[in-house]
């Protein structure tokens, strides 16, 4: 038995609007699982859901062998970070994070002590004092993690906690979460629909589109093995081709079915032939290429057919505009879809 197991969640609005649909999902204790997808496809709802903060509209939420399905919000035993702070901007940081242990008449002594606990835990040593008009977004967001985690809550959820904040702090902020989880050992459901931020975060992703899990497992596996178009394009920057497209590249061979996923970085370029026979060979012109840091994507062009390849940046095998290059592939990075 999962310690959180969702079971046939369905959720509409107006008995119209399916949001959810039918979903089946398992969560084990102690992990920090990641509920991924485009803007709209439900995972926020069903965050919410486990929360309380949403009515299913059929369906059944056990937490730890209890059916919480009808249990209020304030006796789940969850704590939630929202993507707003919502801290209490006339309270400093000690005050926030305590906000909910003196709700709970906890002793003095006590709150003092898990407080202090808290704030080294996020890095906020020093800035006890501080109002949230003082600190900066990241130091907020550590401020409402740390409220949440004080409460030791048997479930955490982090609703797209960090889509506010800069790019260098929400890598720092990342690598800051998944370090607390693992040393609290806290049940952890994140949401995101950012496929970089997911695959660093979890233990494990389901992949959410328009209200069913389009594909679960570990970050490795989804980005490896997609098993569907959808989740191919979400994930890895795949090259989506069809048996007619590979046709230009290997006109000798057929393959079955509607799409092959191939990832850039699977794609080999040489200047001059490619004569290992592990390699399925053909030419194509650099269309374009474009720099991201130590890695360069090319667009490639071979007939009709138009795809990107990467490879790490080296200054003295640059293949500029017009060239033509010799492409190789594995014909095992050909992977082909379900749909």
């Amino acid at each position: 038995m999962a310690y959180i197991e969702f079971r046939g969640i369905c959720k509409s609005y107006d008995g119209v609007n399916q949001v959810l649909k039918s979903i089946d999902l398992d969560v084990e204790k102690g992990e920090l699982v990641t509920l991924l997808g485009p803007s709209g496809c439900g995972k926020s709802t069903l965050l919410r859901s486990l929360a309380g903060l949403e009515d299913i509209s059929s369906g059944q939420i056990i937490l730890d062998g209890e059916d919480i399905t009808n249990t209020p919000v304030q006796k789940r035993g969850i704590g939630m970070v929202f993507q707003q702070y919502s801290l209490f901007q006339n309270m400093n940081v000690e005050d926030n994070i305590a906000f909910g242990l003196k709700i709970a008449k906890m002793d003095k002594n006590e709150i003092d002590k898990k407080v202090k606990a808290a704030i080294e835990m996020v890095d906020l040593y020093g800035k006890e004092k501080s109002y949230p008009s003082q600190l900066s977004g990241g130091q907020q967001q550590r401020v409402a993690i740390a409220r949440a985690i004080v409460m030791e809550p048997k479930v955490l959820l982090l609703d797209e906690p960090l889509s506010a904040i800069d790019a260098k702090l929400r890598r720092e902020l990342q690598e800051k979460i998944k370090r607390v989880q693992k040393e609290l050992k806290i049940t952890t459901i994140f949401v995101t629909h950012d496929q970089d931020e997911a695959m660093i975060m979890s233990d494990k992703i389901h992949l959410m589109n328009q209200g069913v899990i389009e594909q679960s497992g570990k970050p490795v596996q989804l980005y490896t093995h997609p098993v569907s178009k959808f989740a191919a394009e979400f994930i890895g920057h795949y090259n989506i081709l069809t048996p007619v497209d590979l046709t230009a590249f290997f006109p000798e061979k057929r393959y079955p079915g509607n799409y092959y996923a191939i990832r850039p970085e699977t794609f080999m370029l040489s200047k001059e032939p490619i004569e290992d026979p592990a390699y399925l060979t053909f030419d194509a012109k650099v269309v374009d290429f474009i720099s991201r840091g130590n890695v360069l994507r090319y667009t490639l062009q071979c007939k009709d057919v138009v795809f990107t390849s990467e490879v790490l940046f080296r200054s003295f095998a640059l293949f500029e505009p017009g060239a033509t290059v010799h492409v190789g592939i594995e014909e095992h990075n050909l992977l082909r879809l379900n749909d």
